[in-house]
């Protein structure tokens, strides 16, 4: 095989297994090291990644507003790379570096593995960074179930399901539950941070402030698919009631908090 070495890159791929509060991949497992071939246009700015041996894209650059002219970039994970809805990375997804640091036998040793391990390795690659970080794993699930836009929001020793809500600008303003789509998370903040209250039913009621929703890792991956398939079959009245019995409690909170207890 004849290749150019100044266009061959070594590309680590890991699991996500911990996101900052800003957003920001902090550690990952690792997973396979695979080696790719740069795709150039017609300017000479990569573009994409190729893997060596079975010529599947592995890795897109992507540069600033999508533009091939500019310096700046960032390369990702290849599906992720079009998915315009993420926001933030989460756990369990698929990170990636690349280096040109390796010898020519490493890559010698590489080129000999045969085309059908590759590609079982890379049609298996989301599922492993699944499974190896995310305590919803499940063999029979597929990356779909793995992939919806789900979060968690854990009321107590309780929870709802939920999907983000935005204005019609675009811009994300809270929560709606998945059940009953009713808004019952209103969110503000800054870059520095986050707030979100839960929204009362009687707007003549107090909307609590709750914990940030954790947006790093999505419902399907952080419950279990008998936990999750149970909250789907609930009914809209046995939401409410979730959301109620956590109200009652902070109401019943706030009041000991104003009258303390004394002999």
């Amino acid at each position: 095989m004849q290749i150019n070495r100044r266009d061959v890159y070594r590309v680590k791929t890991g699991a996500i297994n911990f996101v900052n509060q800003f957003g920001t991949k902090c550690e990952t497992n690792d997973l396979n090291t695979y080696y790719c071939v740069a795709v150039r246009n017609s300017r000479g700015k990569i573009i994409h990644f190729n893997e060596l041996v079975t010529n599947k894209t592995l890795v897109k650059r992507v540069y600033e507003k999508n533009e091939c002219d500019y310096d700046d970039y960032e390369d990702m994970y290849y599906p992720y790379a079009f998915d315009k809805d993420r926001e933030l990375m989460q756990i369990g997804d698929v990170d990636i570096e690349l280096d040109q640091d390796y010898t020519v036998e490493e890559l010698q040793k590489y080129i000999k593995t045969s085309q059908e391990s590759i590609a079982t390795s890379l049609e298996t690659l989301e599922m492993r960074a699944i499974e190896s970080t995310c305590a919803g794993y499940d063999s029979s699930q597929t990356m779909e179930y793995y992939n919806k836009r789900l979060f968690v929001c854990y009321l107590g020793d309780d929870f709802i399901i939920l999907s983000a809500n935005r204005n019609p600008l675009g811009i994300f303003n809270g929560y709606r539950e998945i059940n009953t789509k009713r808004k019952v998370i209103k969110h503000s903040g800054d870059e520095f941070n986050e707030f979100d209250n839960l929204i009362n039913l009687n707007r003549q009621l107090m909307d609590p402030d709750i914990p940030p929703v954790d947006r790093s890792i999505l419902a399907t991956r952080e419950l279990t698919v008998d936990e999750f398939t149970a909250y789907m079959d609930l009914t809209a009245e046995e939401v409410e009631a979730k959301i109620s019995n956590y109200l009652a409690i902070r109401s019943r909170e706030r009041v000991l908090d104003f009258h303390p207890v004394t002999k």
